[in-house]
């Protein structure tokens, strides 16, 4: 388990399904320049692919991972139901 930065437990599997769906970002609509400023791009797409390599190889099987479930995209928050 990792600690996030407000010092919740965060449990392997979101992280390693963090690391499958990472990627980096691109020059268009909303930003206007992308800088890269500890690796170069090149640089930082091997990084980026070996990351999403590790997460594929240790995480769920493709059809089990978030990205590719129905659904509005969260987990656990709104609709109904009272607490």
């Amino acid at each position: 388990m990792q600690t996030d930065e407000e010092g919740k437990d965060v449990p392997d599997h979101a992280v390693l399904e963090m690391k499958a769906n990472f990627t980096l970002p691109d020059v268009g609509d909303f930003l206007d320049e992308v800088l890269f400023l500890e690796l170069q791009r090149e640089e930082a797409d091997k990084l980026v692919r070996q990351y999403n390599e590790e997460g594929r190889k240790a995480g769920p099987p493709p059809e089990k991972r978030f990205d590719n479930r129905g659904g509005s995209g969260f987990r656990g928050r709104g609709g109904g139901g009272s607490f």
